[in-house]
């Protein structure tokens, strides 16, 4: 049976963590595995204390605060996140973010692409790209067969 353009449920909880460039745990929840073609969704945890280390990626991101606070910086700009807030972070766009309440802060992250978006890792001093990583592996392997 030809299943190209039907739907496919996904139970989250089934999911493993993965490690994300920034070495942070992830979900990657919707990729190519699960046949999206141009867009990839994951799940993104931090505790207080933890933080997004300054990074950029090649195309578009959107990302939401399921629960807890998040600060950080988007080209130089401060923001200020909490829970049923919505970012969108144009591509190329340098940002970072810490975890600024009490509480772990989860976010689902959605990019333009149907993989986790290739990470270039910049220096918070200077800006420049001092490590390019890709998280794109774990879309591959993160369900046994």
């Amino acid at each position: 049976m030809d299943t190209t353009g039907v739907g496919k449920r996904i139970v989250n909880g089934e999911l493993p963590v993965v490690v994300s460039p920034g070495v942070l745990p992830t979900k990657h929840i919707v990729t190519a595995v699960d046949g999206a073609t141009s867009l990839f969704l994951g799940k993104q945890c931090l505790h207080p204390g933890e933080r997004v280390r300054c990074h950029t990626h090649r195309g578009e991101e959107v990302m939401s605060v399921i629960s807890g606070q998040d600060a950080g910086m988007i080209v130089g700009d401060p923001v200020s996140l909490t829970a049923g807030t919505t970012l969108s972070i144009p591509a190329e766009a340098a940002h970072n973010f810490w975890c600024a309440g009490a509480c772990p802060r989860q976010i689902m992250m959605i990019f333009s692409e149907p993989e986790s978006a290739e990470t270039a890792m910049l220096s918070e001093e200077t800006g420049e790209s001092i490590v390019k990583e890709q998280s794109r592996v774990a879309g591959t392997s993160r369900r046994p067969r």
